[in-house]
């Protein structure tokens, strides 16, 4: 069996062979599903959306992304997509694919991570421990004390990529917002007793755009309280906030996941700590406690995951 012509194409001209068999496939899956043929689909069919997700609710996550997919065409189809129906099973396929994403996230595990592996709530427990003596302490050496700080940016907090710190500055005293500033680069400055961070550069900026949060973690605070003023206290003007020795030239990505490795060997023993293991390590754990779709478009949002923005659900009828 085959569909309308039309409504292959109602995106776009589709000539790839191997996408005609999937729109085929999930199509013929869905009228399965409902047991409903696609001669006898109308817009009035996926007036409830109760009723439809009823017949997904044994589906795998990937099934239901694909059935609601089949939905969003055949509206299109039918020339349904400007309705608030449209509206909303957009909405819920966009929550899908965050968690999709989030959990494609959670199992890339390679075998180096597999021997070097470690639960990020011990990783974390050990710097809550450690960090507070280790701020006791008269004199700090440079590369350790900043070392420590890249680590713990990626371990006390939701762990973002390699480029949000490569260009990450620090601002004294703004003479404006953080979001104003040059979008070539990352902001970080004193905000009352926290640090308010600006993100623009980072690998999936075209996706999530400018970012803003409030770093909330006492003991990031206190460290970054003590490396500024121990380090860079008569620099007052915009700088890098991780450094070379000479507290002006930038390090790389490169530089910031070696200053990990070294961390992670001499915290946990461990000869493989990267950052992908901790974000890997992260999602894990995020996952076993079970979060509603708002926590996990929050923590994709904090740690810098592609997903497509959708609109908040509004109750509204459906004509």
């Amino acid at each position: 069996m085959s569909f309308p012509e039309d409504y292959y194409n109602v995106y776009s001209l589709v000539t790839n062979e191997k996408t005609l068999k999937h729109i085929k496939l999930t199509t013929i899956k869905l009228e399965d599903l409902m047991n409903k043929k696609f001669t006898r689909w109308s817009y009035a069919t996926f007036l409830n959306k109760e009723e439809i997700y009823k017949h997904l609710e044994k589906s795998s996550l990937t099934s239901k992304i694909h059935s609601i997919s089949v939905i969003k065409r055949f509206l299109k189809y039918k020339r349904r997509d400007n309705t608030e129906l449209y509206r909303l099973y957009t909405i819920d396929l966009n929550e899908l694919y965050e968690t999709h994403n989030l959990d494609k996230e959670e199992q890339k595990k390679t075998s180096k991570e597999n021997e070097s592996w470690m639960e990020y709530k011990d990783m974390k427990k050990h710097l809550d421990s450690f960090i507070p003596s280790y701020l006791m302490a008269q004199e700090y050496a440079f590369y350790k004390f900043r070392d420590l700080i890249i680590l713990s940016f990626y371990i006390l907090q939701t762990p973002v990529r390699l480029t949000n710190l490569s260009e990450l500055k620090f601002i004294s005293n703004p003479t404006q917002e953080l979001r104003h500033y040059d979008t070539k680069y990352n902001y970080i400055s004193k905000d009352g007793n926290k640090y308010k961070l600006v993100y623009n550069n980072y690998k999936t900026r075209k996706y999530l755009g400018q970012l803003e949060f409030i770093i909330r973690n006492q003991l990031l605070i206190n460290m970054l309280d003590k490396y500024l003023n121990y380090f860079f206290k008569d620099n007052n003007e915009e700088h890098f906030l991780f450094t070379k020795l000479d507290q002006k030239t930038k390090i790389s990505p490169v530089s910031l996941e070696q200053a990990i490795r070294k961390q992670g060997l001499f915290h946990f023993k461990k000869k493989d700590i990267t950052l992908n293991l901790i974000r890997h390590s992260f999602f894990t754990g995020f996952f076993k406690t079970n979060p509603s779709i708002k926590e996990q478009r929050k923590v994709a949002i904090e740690s810098g995951h592609k997903y497509t923005k959708s609109q908040s659900i509004q109750y509204a009828r459906i004509d």
